[in-house]
């Protein structure tokens, strides 16, 4: 597993969408896809599964995480 700091995150962030023309929008779906595909992957829908949202765009993907996993029939808190 790769660990990032927040300082890599906003450069590969900002170079996703100026110079590949990925929306935040877009970027936010593909996190938010890759996150809970990896949750789907690994544990059943009865395993509980409890999502810290924050605020801005992290914020956004935990909530698109949260929508994606109960429509795999997982029942996410969201907090």
């Amino acid at each position: 597993m790769k660990i990032f700091n927040t300082e890599n995150i906003r450069k590969i962030d900002r170079i996703t969408i100026e110079e590949e023309g990925v929306s935040s929008q877009e970027l936010i779906r593909r996190v938010a896809e890759g996150v809970a595909g990896e949750i789907i992957g690994r544990w059943s829908p009865s395993t509980p599964v409890v999502i810290f949202a924050g605020s801005g765009n992290n914020g956004a993907d935990a909530l698109v995480v949260g929508r994606l996993l109960l429509e795999a029939g997982f029942y996410p808190r969201i907090l």
